[in-house]
């Protein structure tokens, strides 16, 4: 192929890419390449320096101006995100992060995956990821936002809260899920009826009774959201912070144990936790 082809290829390739990272449906799709012929054009783009491969199926386009072509890294986590880990979304303590809700402070970049995790942390081009795993229709239910020129899906405060209701860890713990809980609930972005849909449509029957409990210990006045919280909850007594230690008071209406300090006396120095992470990403499911 001539060289004026290549060059030609790899502006197509750069207008489709986001944030510079194109993966390899993306690239096929743009060139009107079936797999097989776009997997060889993407390699001869690699041997010529236009693009650098992060590994089978992703691509960095590298820029005309780049000092090193073959070293030029990734330089959105979150695009990189999105090639990595699809179908996914951020969330966690990332969304919380994002939308100023309080938060545990990590490094780690929070992604809920319907693709197969094998570990929970990775590091790829020098960003940190932890990665969950979640059913297909939750990663593409509903409040998830997608947003960015890198078009990144992100859940919104409403679903990053219920994710948190449902999964307490997901935001660091019981206390900065009532704190965000509260500080959502009296900012001037609050609609309640929107919280509701999202709770009815993704919070399970442990989510509602967490909910019914903290809009009672916050002291958060919602006649509509205590009646959500009544109809939503199920028998039997979950704890306010899974994987804590099984003691404490249970509130026997809303059936939550009571298991973790709102006071935030129980937090554990975050200086002294450390992530075991994982050079390289699998590679998903064929």
């Amino acid at each position: 192929m001539p060289c004026r082809d290549l060059k030609h290829d790899v502006r197509q390739l750069a207008r489709a890419a986001r944030d510079h990272i194109i993966t390899l449906p993306e690239a096929a799709r743009e060139l009107g390449l079936q797999p097989r012929a776009a997997t060889r054009r993407m390699a001869r783009l690699a041997q010529a320096g236009w693009v650098r491969r992060i590994r089978r199926g992703v691509f960095v386009v590298v820029p005309v101006n780049s000092p090193s072509p073959r070293e030029e890294p990734a330089r959105s986590p979150e695009a990189l995100a999105e090639a990595l880990f699809a179908p996914c979304y951020l969330g966690g303590w990332s969304a919380a992060a994002h939308w100023g809700l309080p938060r545990v402070k990590r490094r780690a970049i929070f992604v809920v995956t319907a693709a197969r995790v094998r570990h929970t942390s990775v590091r790829a081009e020098g960003f940190r990821y932890h990665l969950v795993h979640a059913p297909i229709e939750r990663v593409q239910g509903a409040g998830i936002i997608t947003q960015g020129y890198a078009s990144t899906n992100i859940s919104g405060p409403e679903r990053t809260i219920v994710d948190a209701l449902c999964r307490p860890g997901w935001i660091g713990g019981a206390i900065y899920l009532a704190d965000a809980l509260r500080f959502h609930c009296f900012s001037d972005d609050w609609d309640e009826e929107y919280f509701a849909e999202i709770m009815t449509s993704i919070g399970t029957g442990a989510a509602h009774k967490r909910l019914g409990m903290l809009l009672e210990v916050k002291s958060i006045f919602t006649d509509g959201l205590l009646r959500l919280a009544r109809e939503g909850r199920t028998s039997g007594v979950v704890d306010l912070e899974p994987g804590s230690p099984r003691k404490g008071p249970i509130l026997s209406f809303w059936g939550v144990r009571r298991n973790a300090d709102l006071r935030g006396w129980d937090l554990p120095d975050e200086d002294a936790i450390e992530d075991d992470f994982i050079e390289g990403v699998d590679d998903p499911d064929p």
